[in-house]
């Protein structure tokens, strides 16, 4: 019975301005049944799905012994990579709307089970989560009304702070990652010896994940026009399994080379004066993608990156955090 009730506190995305659009919901889950969610699917079923090949290795997060600060620095050898071999190509930057806010507990129970999740254990989450009421508590107390995942108007999702959230997600990212290597374009990187440097077409930590398109020796059209494809591939994937993309920290970069009459090479940024337009699956309405330069960082897990790898932003970014800490110490 101590289960079935969750208290739900609110924090704000951006300190000082309480806007309802930007809260984050945290649940406050029992310790003993956030524990068995954190052993069963976070650790056990997570090592059993590496230990067997079963889950795809462009999902980095929440697997052991990889750390967020691994797949930024994966993502810059990529880039740079492509900066010494003259590669022309596009990337993509996604982020999944409140990807944990908005599982379905039906597909990600499955799977859980294809990555090898005890029966048992998918049984007690799906039973626990639909007899679940959550009740905003705040500094007046208990709010008398609380919310469910019963019909007519179900609540999805695992909760912020649920102990295999990050994990479920994972599940669910690596069926959509498989699906989308099935039919996205190509991204091979080889080395000077001709052998496969990188096949990746995805790269992904959690909800965070960036689509790469290598087309050598092409124009900004043609690969504007395979990203596109792409992008909507990865768009209707997701709205397949109830998730939808964050358009305000989606971005898009395509990247070729300029030779001047001696082979120097400049890197350039294909710049269109409209945005990227894709079709939203749900409202089948038109939705915009805005683009970046090669030389404007884009913040990945922490870290302010560019294409063209200069450090500006992320130092201005470190200075503002130290200017912080000495005004709040001094």
């Amino acid at each position: 019975e101590r289960w079935k009730l969750v208290h739900n506190f609110f924090i704000e995305k951006i300190p000082g301005k309480p806007l309802i659009s930007k809260l984050r919901v945290i649940h406050i889950f029992e310790a003993d049944y956030n524990l068995i969610l954190k052993y069963f699917i976070s650790k056990k079923t997570m090592r059993h799905a590496i230990h067997h090949k079963a889950i795809a290795p462009e999902q980095s997060g929440g697997r052991p012994n990889r750390t967020a600060i691994d797949e930024a620095v994966r993502t810059v050898v990529n880039f740079e990579t492509c900066q010494l071999q003259r590669l022309s190509g596009g990337i993509m930057y996604n982020d999944a709307k409140a990807c944990f806010d908005r599982i379905i507990e039906n597909i990600s129970n499955i799977t859980c089970l294809n990555a090898g999740a005890p029966i048992n254990v998918l049984d007690l989450h799906s039973e626990t989560v639909h007899a679940m009421k959550y009740v905003i508590k705040h500094k007046h107390g208990l709010s008398p009304m609380a919310n469910g995942h019963l019909q007519p108007d179900p609540f999805y999702g695992v909760g912020q702070r649920a102990g295999n959230a990050g994990t479920r997600w994972g599940f669910i990212s690596d069926m959509i990652i498989k699906a989308y290597n099935k039919k996205a374009h190509d991204a091979t990187i080889r080395s000077p010896i001709t052998k496969v440097f990188s096949n990746t077409k995805v790269q992904a930590f959690v909800d965070d994940s960036r689509l790469i398109v290598i087309v050598p020796d092409s124009t900004g059209a043609t690969i504007r026009t395979y990203l596109r494809e792409d992008v909507q591939l990865w768009e209707q994937l997701l709205h397949v399994t109830g998730a939808k993309l964050e358009l305000e920290k989606c971005k898009l970069l395509i990247f070729t080379w300029k030779f001047d009459k001696n082979g120097e090479a400049t890197l350039v940024s294909v710049e269109d004066a409209t945005p990227m337009e894709i079709i939203d699956s749900k409202t089948t309405m038109p939705i915009n993608v805005d683009s970046i330069k090669t030389s404007e960082a884009y913040k990945l897990l922490g870290v302010q990156i560019a294409f063209d790898g200069n450090h500006t932003k992320q130092v201005e970014t470190v200075q503002e955090k130290s200017k912080h800490v000495i005004n709040v110490f001094s």
